[in-house]
């Protein structure tokens, strides 16, 4: 097996070749011949097996009651706006939670209107998610 080694590291300067650089836009090959020292960029590794991408989630399941939440709140926000809203799913010590940050719809995509936490409330059971200081949307469960 050749070394696998991270571009930029001192290592690279000093590992007997050929090895294998792992750098942020890809893997390369680097390798002594007789013209010289070459480093080229490879799509794989012959002799490896093939590997896929994937996650292992490790946090609870959603609860559907929170979820409903949220469709409910997209169904009253489309319903009295005709348009599309952004809720985010945070996941705290404590568990799940929801926030809906201050937002203005263009006629392309919603746009985040401030950061999270100042001008916005969670998505709380049965009380009025506030878009405005003014105005309320009422979650809606289904």
């Amino acid at each position: 097996m050749f070394p696998i080694l991270a571009a930029c590291s001192p290592e690279v300067a000093e590992t007997r070749l050929p090895a294998f650089v792992v750098a942020h836009d890809g893997l390369y090959l680097r390798k002594q011949s007789l013209l010289g020292l070459s480093q080229t960029k490879v799509d794989g590794i012959e002799h490896l097996p093939a590997e896929k991408e994937f996650v292992e989630y490790a946090l609870p399941k959603v609860p559907a009651d929170l979820m409903a939440r949220v469709v409910g709140f997209f169904r009253s926000v489309y319903r009295e706006r005709r348009t599309e809203a952004l809720v985010l799913l945070l996941w705290r010590a404590e568990g799940f939670d929801l926030f809906v940050p201050e937002q203005q719809v263009s006629m392309t995509r919603p746009a985040s209107m401030g950061s999270m936490s100042s001008s916005a409330t969670s998505i709380d059971g049965g009380r009025p998610i506030r878009r405005r200081e003014d105005e309320a949307v009422e979650s809606a469960a289904p």
